[in-house]
């Protein structure tokens, strides 16, 4: 363990600032550039919103994820829930979601994660 001073601290992912009014600022783009660079597919646009109309949209006709491309979801899933929960609220709802799909994850689970990493 070791001791950091000042007024910018690293803790978990999270870049921690001490502002002279008294705030704190809480950033962690560095980890979700971790989380977008690790993700299998390249993330080559923008998307202006975490999801599109269909987020809850199950369809059961849709092929399911080969297991390396699961546990690609499950641990990009996993790192998003992390940071919604700590500085991106904005994307509460759609990794809430995707969560819900971590089992038995689909071809359009596949496509809603990719949305969101758009987003971000």
């Amino acid at each position: 363990m070791s001791v950091s001073r000042g007024k910018e601290h690293e803790f978990l992912g999270m870049k921690i600032c001490l502002k002279e009014n008294g705030t704190v600022s809480i950033d962690m783009k560095e980890y979700v550039k971790k989380a977008i660079d690790e993700f299998p597919d390249d993330i080559v646009k923008n998307a202006s919103t975490p999801a599109t109309r269909f987020l809850f949209d199950v369809r059961d006709d849709v092929a399911k994820l080969d297991k390396s491309r699961a546990e690609a979801f499950h641990s990009t899933v996993a790192k998003l829930l992390y940071i919604c929960k700590r500085s991106r609220l904005d994307i509460q709802n759609a990794v809430g979601f995707l969560t819900t799909r971590v089992s038995r994850s689909d071809e359009d689970d596949w496509k809603k994660l990719k949305r969101l990493l758009q987003y971000l």
